[in-house]
């Protein structure tokens, strides 16, 4: 059986970020949740991911710097 699909979810909202993780492991996917910018690089740095998801408007960094660095972290994820 091939390995499930492995996603960063990226949100400082915590009913959102929760919400997003039960309803894609509920399809089988696996997830890595981060609370803040600081968090997402720390697990793209340890973990490679099929999809990144990011929410626009982060309060700890600039979400367009956070995905530039996400995207060199991680070169084959998609991005959303």
């Amino acid at each position: 059986m091939p390995e499930p699909i492995r996603i960063l979810i990226v949100d400082d909202d915590e009913a959102v970020l929760i919400s997003l993780e039960r309803i894609l492991e509920g399809e089988g996917y696996r997830t890595v949740t981060a609370w803040s910018g600081q968090e997402a690089l720390e697990a793209a740095q340890g973990g490679q991911f099929d999809l990144v998801l990011v929410d626009e408007h982060l309060s700890d960094v600039e979400v367009t710097t956070l995905c530039d660095e996400l995207i060199r972290r991680q070169p084959g994820a998609l991005r959303f």
